[in-house]
């Protein structure tokens, strides 16, 4: 088993590669974009690593008060049946939870998936351990 262990140890990551996963966000990243967190640990797992990042940083359109500031580990944000309209001014929003908690598709049914989705289409998803991270931008009008 040691060498096992010593490959194990050596990886960047165990699980969740938070830091991977924001650097993608923030290498690309466009004026104008929107971050939004699916489940409770994804926005305190990611969020810190964006600080610093050489892109841009996305606006974190959801949050009403920072983990810090409020009772729960994920922050407070937009009641759910305002989700989408604090995200429609955003063309592209980039989508990131865990593929634990996000069941392998972000949880299409929850508030901020389907918020985040509504009148986009997926352009890139791109899994950093068990982080996933997904690209929608809004579709051409007709």
């Amino acid at each position: 088993q040691a060498p096992a262990a010593v490959a194990h140890r050596a990886a960047p990551y165990y699980f969740d590669d938070a830091p991977g996963a924001a650097s993608q966000v923030s290498a690309e990243a466009a004026p104008g974009d929107a971050v939004a967190w699916v489940g409770a640990v994804a926005r305190p797992l990611v969020a810190p690593h964006l600080e610093g990042g050489a892109g841009v940083r996305p606006r974190d359109a959801l949050l009403v008060a920072a983990p810090e500031r409020s009772a729960t580990l994920g922050g407070e944000e937009v009641p759910e049946e305002r989700r989408e309209e604090a995200l429609a001014p955003h063309p592209r929003v980039w989508l990131v939870g865990t593929r634990a908690t996000a069941t392998g598709d972000l949880s299409r049914r929850s508030p901020t998936a389907v918020a985040a989705t509504a009148e986009r289409e997926l352009v890139s998803r791109r899994d950093h351990g068990w982080v996933r991270v997904e690209l929608w931008v809004a579709r051409p009008a007709a």
